[in-house]
């Protein structure tokens, strides 16, 4: 399955759940991303060097909560 990319519109969130890992595209600020997840109900983790999803799927995955 895919994973589900955050856009500057956030529509994409719309069918995500919480717990849930989506990328956002490297161009994107972190603040942007925040804003975004939290207009549609979610806060998100970031992952840092050395996590484990981080590792595989690089620097611009988090999971929404």
């Amino acid at each position: 399955m895919a994973i589900p990319r955050i856009t500057k519109s956030g529509k994409e969130l719309i069918k995500c759940k919480k717990g849930q890992i989506v990328k956002f595209p490297t161009t994107m600020a972190q603040m942007d991303v925040e804003e975004i997840a939290h207009g549609f109900g979610f806060t998100i983790w970031f992952y840092e060097p050395g996590d484990q999803e981080y590792n595989k799927h690089g620097r611009n995955v988090v999971r929404l909560q």
